[in-house]
């Protein structure tokens, strides 16, 4: 998942073996989303939200993919920094995954503090099948650095 493209930026973003889905960038903000799911896979891709006029600026893909007759459901979310996702658009199940950048701090998954997406994201865990995958005791990669 790659975010901040524009269509033309695509050219530089082909890789073998896998299609290209994409959100194109909402105007002048950090937003756009790419994802690539190999050719391996059967696939539906849906733009569920994106960064519009609402007053949650988080944009949301969703990829359907079959494999083995099993259906997996996958969120790709970018929601900038100092907003406020809202996450009721999404169809949560035991086989949804959600992947992105959030921009929310929690003490559960490192950081000192809890900030608005943060709070968000712990309701959505409270309240639903979804598990943290990532937490304050996970290795941190040296060059991964949190937003």
């Amino acid at each position: 998942m790659e975010t901040n493209l524009t269509a033309e930026k695509l050219i530089y973003y082909q890789l073998s073996g896998y299609t290209l889905y994409s959100l194109p960038k909402y105007r002048q903000d950090a937003s756009g989303i790419l994802v690539g799911v190999s050719n391996s896979l059967s696939v539906e891709f849906k733009i569920v939200k994106d960064m519009g006029n609402s007053e949650d600026k988080s944009e949301t893909v969703k990829v359907n993919v079959w494999k083995q007759g099993n259906n997996f459901a996958i969120y790709a979310i970018y929601s900038p920094p100092n907003n406020k996702p809202d996450f009721t658009s999404l169809y949560v199940t035991r086989k949804t995954i959600l992947i992105g950048d959030f921009n929310a701090h929690s003490p559960k998954w490192g950081y000192k503090d809890t900030n608005t997406a943060g709070k968000e994201m712990e309701d959505l865990l409270n309240t639903s099948v979804l598990e943290l995958l990532h937490n304050d005791t996970s290795i941190h990669i040296p060059s991964f650095q949190w937003s």
